[in-house]
C-alpha cells in the first residue's frame, strides 16, 4: 500500500491518480464539512479524487497514524468514511443512502438508550441495537452529543451520555 502513496512518481504511473496533496485536501473537506448536505456535495464534486484507491489508501494511513498517536476519537471520526468511499466507488447514490441510514439508525439507538432510565429496559435496548451501537459512527455521534450538552451546561445529561460512551468503548 505504501508504494501507492510514496512512489516518487506522483501519480504512480496512473494518469487518473490524484496527488497526495489533492487527495488530502479532498478528504479534509469531506470529513470536516459543516453539514451533511455539504458532506454530500463534497462527495459529488470531489468524487474523482475521493473514490480513487490512492485516496482511500491515504485515508487508512492517516487513521493508522492517528491511532499510533492514541487519537482514537479522531481516528474513529475519519474511519467512519471508509465504507462510504468503498461503496461509493461502485454506486455513489446507494452508498450515500446507506451511510445516511447507518447514521440515522445510530441516532435512533442512542436516543432510545439515553431516554430509558430502567436498567432492564436499557439492557434490552443495548442488546437489540448492539450491532449499530458498536460502530465508529455511533461513538462519533455520541461524542458530538456530549460536547453539545456540555456547551449547554446540561451536566446530568453529560454524565449519563459519558457513561454510555464508556460502555460503547469497551470491546464487544
Amino acid at each position: 500500500m505504501l508504494d501507492t502513496i510514496w512512489n516518487l512518481d506522483p501519480t504512480n504511473g496512473d494518469a487518473t491518480a490524484p496527488t497526495l496533496v489533492t487527495a488530502a485536501r479532498a478528504l479534509w473537506a469531506l470529513v470536516n464539512a459543516d453539514t451533511w448536505e455539504e458532506t454530500y456535495q463534497v462527495l459529488i464534486e470531489q468524487q474523482t479524487v475521493l473514490l480513487h484507491k490512492r485516496t482511500r489508501a491515504l485515508l487508512r494511513i492517516m487513521i493508522d497514524m492517528l491511532l499510533e498517536e492514541n487519537e482514537v476519537e479522531d481516528a474513529e471520526n475519519w474511519r467512519q468514511y471508509i465504507p462510504l468511499l468503498e461503496e461509493a466507488a461502485q454506486d455513489i447514490q446507494s452508498a450515500w443512502q446507506h451511510f445516511v441510514k447507518q447514521r440515522n439508525e445510530a441516532i435512533d439507538a442512542l436516543e432510545a438508550l439515553s431516554h430509558e432510565s430502567d436498567a432492564d429496559a436499557q439492557q434490552a435496548l443495548f442488546e437489540r441495537y448492539q450491532a449499530i451501537l458498536h460502530t465508529d459512527t455511533a461513538r462519533v455521534i455520541l461524542r458530538g452529543s456530549i460536547s453539545k450538552q456540555q456547551e449547554e451546561q446540561h451536566y446530568p445529561v453529560v454524565t449519563r451520555l459519558e457513561k454510555l460512551l464508556r460502555l460503547l468503548e469497551q470491546p464487544k
